[in-house]
């Protein structure tokens, strides 16, 4: 359960925050601006969700990393998680 949460938690907060905007918006008395408002939230998290993505490194293996290191250039790495 731990790890589901820690997975997906920017989704798992997106989803709390855009149905605390909905209840919020719910008393707007212009249906268009009461869908208008948690529509352009939930758009903009998906936004964010892609855009702050990592991409997939160009180092698969053990091997190329030593490849990488021996080669005689000068070697950034970078470790990360998207979670």
């Amino acid at each position: 359960m731990r790890q589901l949460l820690n997975h997906y938690s920017f989704v798992w907060l997106g989803l709390f925050l855009l149905a605390i905007v909905a209840a919020v918006t719910w008393r707007v008395r212009r249906p268009w601006l009461r869908a208008a408002i948690p529509g352009t939230l939930a758009a903009g998290l998906v936004v964010a969700f892609v855009m702050l993505r990592t991409g997939g490194g160009n180092v698969h293996a053990v091997t190329d990393v030593d490849t990488a290191l021996a080669s005689g250039k000068p070697v950034m790495l970078e470790f990360f998680s998207d979670y």
